[in-house]
């Protein structure tokens, strides 16, 4: 006897807040730099800069706040606006479905440096473990994701302009003999 066995489901994702904490981390860092080097009492001259060592850093330091909170201005809303509108899609259900055998399956390989492909009853699919732009499934045969060349699969997907994105995904399992 054979049953589905959800492998991912968009429902269970959150916001990507590691990568929005990023820029965040960065602005600490340049905020930390300012802070440490204006207590500080180095009025050692650099030479090339004809400014102090201290001012300098403190330069440094503001130079880094302002770059990360302009990554952040960027890169948080983006993410935001991302997943908002995907789960928009998925609650609403305007996701297309899409039922068979992988075929033209291409893995990626453990480096990386290229998407995974396949396609199931010719709906192509692509996608990599180091590529988190969307929040669609991405775990890579290579890295210990489930998808394989055969593998009978359901997929519910949202198709953009970049891709088809993988928002649930269901694989033939076998049921062990006593119905469990």
């Amino acid at each position: 006897m054979e049953s589905w066995r959800t492998v991912y489901d968009f429902a269970d994702r959150l916001p990507n807040f590691g990568v929005m904490a990023i820029p965040l981390l960065l602005a600490a860092g340049g905020f930390g730099l300012y802070q440490h080097h204006k207590a500080s009492t180095d009025e050692t001259l650099m030479p090339v800069f004809g400014i102090t060592k201290r001012r300098y850093q403190m330069l440094m330091g503001r130079i880094l706040m302002g770059f990360a909170g302009l990554i952040a201005l960027i890169v948080i809303p983006s993410q935001l606006l991302e997943y908002t509108r995907t789960r928009q899609a998925y609650t609403q259900r305007q996701y297309q479905t899409v039922e068979g055998a992988v075929a033209d399956f291409d893995p990626m390989p453990y480096g990386g440096h290229r998407h995974e492909t396949f396609t199931v009853a010719g709906v192509p699919f692509a996608f990599s473990d180091y590529d988190e732009t969307d929040y669609g499934y991405n775990h890579t045969a290579s890295h210990g994701g489930a998808i394989r060349a055969g593998l009978r699969v359901r997929i519910a997907y949202l198709p953009t302009e970049r891709k088809n994105v993988i928002l649930k995904l269901d694989t033939l399992a076998a049921r062990p003999p006593d119905g469990r």
